[in-house]
């Protein structure tokens, strides 16, 4: 299953042994100021406001000497508990499901609506069989009707290569 979201913290005591670290991947880099995304994109960049995102999670992960999905935040380790855990302090509902984390916003959970897509496509080009989604995300559809087309495009991807996805 891949959780798209904050990532998942592979040393949290239920979590242990579930995380494919190897297939786990990041979609946030550092922008600089005034990068916008595409005009067809309702979203904001990862780190446009640093009140939101204060932190350079990639450079923190690397000095911490942890991979680049790894969460600072905890919701993504919090949807990744929740479906497989070994019990401890986590309710999951499997004890046999891999987890792969498709990191795409951090602290402040935002971004360019792009990356989001690039996650799903991401995730299913990884073999997942389940893709869940944790986008905070929304917008009018006959505002950004390209955005809307965008958005079907990555989800027929995602259908064609197997994928379910859950939101």
């Amino acid at each position: 299953v891949a959780v798209v979201d904050t990532g998942i913290d592979d040393r949290h005591p239920d979590l242990v042994g579930r995380v494919d670290v190897g297939r786990s991947i990041t979609l946030i880099e550092e922008v600089s100021a005034g990068t916008a995304c595409a005009s067809w994109d309702p979203g904001k960049p990862y780190r446009a406001d640093r009140t939101r995102d204060p932190i350079d999670e990639l450079a923190l992960a690397a000095s911490l000497d942890r991979y680049g999905s790894v969460d600072f935040h905890s919701h993504g380790t919090g949807v990744a508990g929740l479906i497989s855990s070994k019990g401890k302090y986590l309710a999951g509902l499997t004890e046999k499901t891999t987890l792969l984390a498709v990191k795409v916003h951090g602290m402040g959970r935002q971004n360019c609506l792009a990356v989001y897509l690039d996650g799903i496509r991401k995730a299913a080009d990884a073999g997942a069989d389940v893709i869940h989604l944790s986008i905070p995300l929304e917008f009018p559809a006959l505002t950004y009707p390209d955005a809307v087309i965008q958005a079907n495009d990555a989800l027929d991807y995602a259908f064609g290569k197997g994928a379910v996805l859950v939101a």
